[in-house]
């Protein structure tokens, strides 16, 4: 499965926070996740709106995570971006008409499932465990 930059760079933004566990402004987000800044402020607005950050706009204002790290999926931040389903393969009309389709549409579901299964099997609190796992 082949995700667009923009769920990557949320994935980067939400691993940076995961990371800080702070009020976090988010040009201090962009500045130090990789993430250019232009759609990084977009990012940031979508996983707000997603309740997967949380924002305050005060003086001291910025962003944090809306949820612990163990309730934070891939899944979760994934989702927000974009749509995980194989919709070309389930809706078009020519498999449709093929005469195995609904084998093919059955598995390509199955697929699916498991994917998603997986996905929010990971949280970003797993992640963090197995990269200070690693840096040991």
């Amino acid at each position: 499965m082949k995700f667009s930059a923009k769920t990557d760079y949320a994935l980067k933004i939400i691993y940076y926070m995961a990371t800080h566990p702070e009020i976090i402004s988010a040009k201090e987000i962009v500045e130090n996740s990789g993430v250019p800044k232009s759609l990084g402020l977009r990012i940031i607005t979508e996983l707000v709106h997603g309740k997967i950050l949380k924002s305050f706009s005060k003086k001291n204002g910025g962003v944090f995570l809306n949820n612990t790290l163990e309730n934070i999926t891939l899944f979760d931040v994934i989702n927000n971006m974009e749509e995980i389903f194989p919709k070309k393969c389930i809706d078009d009309e020519e498999i449709n008409n093929f005469k195995d389709s609904d084998l093919l549409k059955e598995k390509m579901l199955e697929v699916t499932e498991n994917f998603i299964a997986s996905l929010k099997s990971i949280t970003f609190s797993q992640i963090l465990e197995n990269k200070k796992y690693k840096s040991n």
